[in-house]
């Protein structure tokens, strides 16, 4: 009954490297940024880089692969962003996933916003939305517990690695973490993270 995944791995490995223990904070998407700003917390995972973001945090170098999918059942026949006109979406709000997706929507397109991945996912598992918007994280871990809906991937909306970010000015920490992150990229325990919880080793040029 303990929460397990890349980013309460990569959290405890952090904590360990940094002498300290780790203290894990759940934020929804819409509460990222001002979680940290606000002080709530020190730092933050799972955030993917953007130039906006970057005026208030600071980023590290990234730690994950990361993508968003199109995601649905083999038998709903989606192949582009065109094809999303009729289907109704699930989607977590204030997410990458739901400004990407509402980028390219074609009018039609019925986007159910929830405000955590739990809703996104029951939703799409009961058939309340016939496809969901996802990242690579949270695709791998619906797989891993074989649902009578096996989700495949339909198209990709976006590529960005995920970053962790600080507070503005904490250069120290950020050098910290940097230096961490290049330590396992070397030793390979970084790719090892990717192999067990994203089901995919990192990208070669990661």
């Amino acid at each position: 009954m303990t929460v397990q995944g890349y980013d309460v791995e990569m959290a405890e490995i952090i904590a360990k490297h940094l002498g300290v223990k780790a203290d894990l904070v759940g934020i929804t998407g819409q509460n990222l940024i001002p979680s940290l700003s606000e002080g709530k917390v020190d730092l933050l995972l799972s955030i993917g880089f953007s130039d906006e973001r970057a005026l208030v945090v600071d980023f590290t170098d990234p730690y994950a692969p990361y993508y968003i999918a199109v995601m649905g059942p083999e038998e709903v026949a989606v192949a582009n962003a065109a094809d999303l006109a009729g289907k109704t979406i699930a989607v977590n709000r204030g997410t990458l996933e739901d400004t990407e997706v509402t980028k390219v929507a074609p009018a039609g397109a019925d986007i159910q916003r929830y405000s955590d991945y739990n809703g996104v996912i029951s939703a799409f598992l009961s058939g309340q939305a016939q496809l969901m918007v996802v990242g690579n994280d949270v695709g791998a871990t619906i797989l891993a517990k074989n649902p009578a809906i096996k989700p495949v991937e339909k198209f990709q909306l976006l590529t960005s690695p995920s970053n962790m970010a600080v507070k503005k000015g904490e250069a120290g920490l950020q050098k910290k973490l940097n230096e961490l992150l290049a330590s396992m990229r070397a030793d390979g325990s970084l790719n090892d993270l990717a192999v067990k919880w994203l089901k995919a080793p990192l990208p070669k040029d990661f």
